[in-house]
């Protein structure tokens, strides 16, 4: 999909949220995340980004977003998170599979594997 696309329908969401006065105001800043910094922000979303990527590509990305944040700021990251046993979420394991035949080498993980990657950064 077109980056440019997927950006105007955040923000476009985004600014709806912020008119309602659910949602601080928010700024869109769209790019190459592996080629461009992050932009400095309290708080930086990464949803369905990381399962698509190698590990050493989502490290990566975490560090980038550190570095993006101030003290205090937080990254939000959602995917198919699988549990820590991987028994019960078979959605997060399928679509671990379909990481797999989608991309390179994109791959989902649990929870306890993204904890352990950010504290690698």
């Amino acid at each position: 999909m077109d980056r440019h696309l997927v950006a105007v329908a955040a923000l476009t969401a985004f600014r709806l949220l912020a008119a309602t006065q659910t949602l601080a105001p928010v700024a869109e800043d769209e790019g190459d995340f592996f080629a461009d910094p992050l932009p400095s922000a309290d708080v930086l979303i990464m949803g369905h980004i990381l399962h698509d990527w190698s590990l050493e590509q989502k490290l990566t990305l975490l560090r980038s977003a550190y570095h993006a944040l101030p003290d205090g700021g937080a990254l939000i990251v959602y995917d198919a998170i699988i549990d820590d046993d991987r028994r019960d979420n078979s959605f997060g394991l399928l679509m671990s599979v379909n990481m797999l035949i989608e991309t390179q080498q994109g791959f989902d993980y649990t929870a306890a594997d993204c904890r352990s990657w950010m504290a690698q950064t």
